[in-house]
């Protein structure tokens, strides 16, 4: 009679349904630490009962279904603070990496910077000492050694970035892969809306999903059928049912040293995303590596460049103990021009560095459309347009020389200040070197029986070949000179009118004559050779510390240098403070989460209490039934 409402198919019913609710009560204590689990309960309804007549009877319960505790929204909600977390603190990493190093005194370039200067500056005031020549010319060499030092530990930073690109694609593929799985084992057991749910294979496919929304922002819809698709970089699908796609990580058409992402369809087709993922680990190690770490490559590159020519600059126009002049004290960097390997044209592109102080800390895109370049600034997005081939100054202090053959679509990558730290070496290797001294010199005649002087001496161009020859400035007349080389023994000038405060300019030097000569007085300019107490040139040098060579005249080496620092650490501030502002949103959206999917021990005591006690007194009218049974019988025999 267990079909009619009989006491013992009641009792029997009460007894598997709560042995049922201790078993999930059991699965959910057995799992309270496990990463991920979702607390399941068990929920009753009464058996559809027996019609006698118009009487209804009782046939007991019934479990109804057994269902996880799980919130879709706060779920997403989480998942989306975990990659925003991710991502900052993957920047704040590298930011405080390079804050430490750029900062620290004992690996500085301003530290050396001074250093440098410091000992031009000792130099100017003992130039015959060789020992203070040779002490800047070790000072010279440890400075771009130190250029070198922070550029390779950039270069290392940069490798470190692009492992970590590579173990976290890995990672997220294999993730997919495990998805996929999953979504196939879900679907088969009836997908995620039935009243029996497979709530375990959903708790560790959602883990997953939170594991690659750590890594990079991707998106996820649940189908009917209980899988999920999961979508990443710009609506790629790295999952579509029970089948995953790779990602893949490649070198950049640029550089193959640097390593982006791409989708790869599995048709042989590959996307590349690497500019769309802007989220998770892979978006922070992404970005950190492509702003913090490029900016500081370019600002010391830039201050490489500005050292470079503004010392060449002003020491060419000295001359050293032995004479010589128009000598370099830097190697100077230059420009890099990196070509895409998707080019199918023929066509080649170089940068040349004209003016440092017009230089930018960007790199620049050249691209071609068939019929114009169009020059696009990787920072700031402004865009120039080159017609065609030839040499073009940019305006941003390089020229390019772009020759014929580019076929639309061709592309270069222009890095005029990123390759220069690295590049840059001393030309100088020995004190009697240095050019101390002014290249040429000038005197009035001892009997000169005016008030005229001559002052202001300077090279105009050291390349003039007679710039050292002995040439004489005669007057002729109170308001008139002449010139004479008397090295190749040639009148340079006749009659040259003169007023006070004219400058006079011949062989590539120029000078100020000041005051009322008369008739016969005579200045001399010549070379300067034997002059080694002469300090003028070295002191220019060492006022070049303080002058403004970059940014269009408005900032000192050590100016870019400090800009950097500071630059950097407000970075590195910037992200820890959004970082731990993730965290903390973060920790409320898991705290959430855990109030409605986590286990609570006290209360599972609780359920196992109270469903063992339903057991026990559901066994008992089965105990007690038995009895009536029997005694029933008992009274029939």
């Amino acid at each position: 009679m267990a079909g009619s409402g009989d006491v013992f198919g009641t009792a029997v019913s009460g007894l598997m349904a709560f042995q049922r609710a201790l078993q999930t009560t059991s699965q959910n204590i057995s799992n309270a630490a496990t990463e991920g689990y979702s607390r399941q309960t068990t929920e009753f309804a009464t058996r559809e009962p027996t019609r006698v007549g118009t009487n209804s009877i009782g046939n007991g319960v019934e479990v109804a279904s057994v269902r996880r505790q799980f919130d879709t929204i706060v779920e997403s909600r989480v998942n989306s603070y975990a990659g925003a977390y991710n991502y900052q603190d993957a920047i704040n990493d590298y930011a405080v990496q390079l804050d430490s190093l750029l900062a620290e005194s004992s690996a500085s370039l301003g530290s050396s910077l001074q250093n440098f200067f410091g000992s031009a500056q000792t130099v100017a005031s003992t130039p015959t000492s060789l020992a203070a020549r040779e002490v800047m010319v070790a000072e010279g060499e440890e400075l771009v050694s130190r250029f070198g030092m922070l550029s390779s530990q950039l270069d290392s930073y940069r490798e470190q970035i692009n492992g970590g690109i590579k173990v976290a694609v890995g990672e997220l593929n294999d993730y997919a892969q495990t998805v996929a799985e999953l979504n196939d084992k879900i679907a088969l057991a009836g997908g995620v809306n039935g009243s029996f749910p497979p709530n375990d294979l959903m708790d560790k496919r959602d883990l997953l999903v939170g594991k690659m929304s750590e890594l990079a922002n991707i998106t996820s819809r649940v189908k009917a059928n209980g899988s999920m698709d999961i979508f990443i970089g710009r609506g790629q699908p790295l999952v579509l049912d029970s089948k995953a796609n790779n990602l893949v990580v490649q070198g950049a058409r640029y550089d193959a040293r640097e390593l982006g992402v791409a989708f790869d369809d599995g048709n042989g087709n590959i996307f590349e995303i690497t500019d769309a993922l802007n989220g998770g680990k892979i978006g922070g190690l992404i970005q950190v590596r492509d702003d913090l770490i490029t900016q500081s490559e370019n600002t010391m590159g830039r201050m490489a460049l500005g050292l470079a020519d503004s010392f060449n600059a002003q020491h060419a126009q000295g001359m050293d103990l032995d004479g010589d002049i128009n000598n370099d004290f830097f190697n100077t960097p230059t420009a890099e021009v990196l070509v895409s390997s998707l080019n199918s044209g023929s066509a080649t592109t170089t940068a040349t560095i004209t003016d440092v102080s017009q230089l930018t800390t960007s790199d620049y895109e050249l691209t071609f459309n068939g019929t114009n370049f169009t020059l696009r600034d990787t920072v700031t997005g402004a865009r120039s347009i080159l017609p065609g081939t030839g040499v073009y100054d940019t305006g941003f202090g390089f020229e390019l020389n772009v020759s014929a053959g580019a076929v639309a679509g061709d592309s270069f990558y222009i890095r005029p200040t990123g390759a220069a730290a690295e590049q840059i070496s001393t030309n100088i290797t020995e004190g009697k070197d240095i050019a101390a001294a002014a290249a040429v010199a000038t005197e009035s005649r001892w009997n000169n029986r005016g008030d005229g002087v001559s002052s202001a001496l300077s090279v105009v161009d050291v390349s003039n070949t007679a710039l050292l020859n002995d040439v004489t400035i005669t007057f002729t007349g109170s308001s008139q000179f002449d010139v004479f080389d008397n090295t190749t023994g040639t009148a340079l000038a006749s009659n040259v009118a003169y007023n006070s405060g004219d400058t006079v300019a011949y062989n590539g030097w120029q000078l100020t004559l000041n005051g009322a000569p008369e008739v016969g007085d005579t200045f001399t300019v010549a070379s300067n050779f034997g002059a080694s107490g002469d300090n003028s040139n070295i002191s220019a040098l060492a006022e070049i510390q303080n002058s403004n060579v970059l940014v269009n005249g408005s900032e000192t080496l050590q100016g870019s240098y400090s800009t950097l620092v500071s630059d950097i650490g407000v970075a590195a501030a910037r992200s820890n403070q959004t970082r731990e502002a993730q965290e903390v949103m973060l920790r409320q959206a898991e705290t959430q989460k855990a109030s409605i999917s986590g286990v609570n021990l006290d209360e599972e005591a609780a359920n196992l209490m109270r469903y063992q006690q339903a057991y026990a007194a559901a066994a008992k009218v089965l105990s007690v039934s038995n009895t009536v049974f029997d005694t029933l019988l008992n009274a029939v025999r």
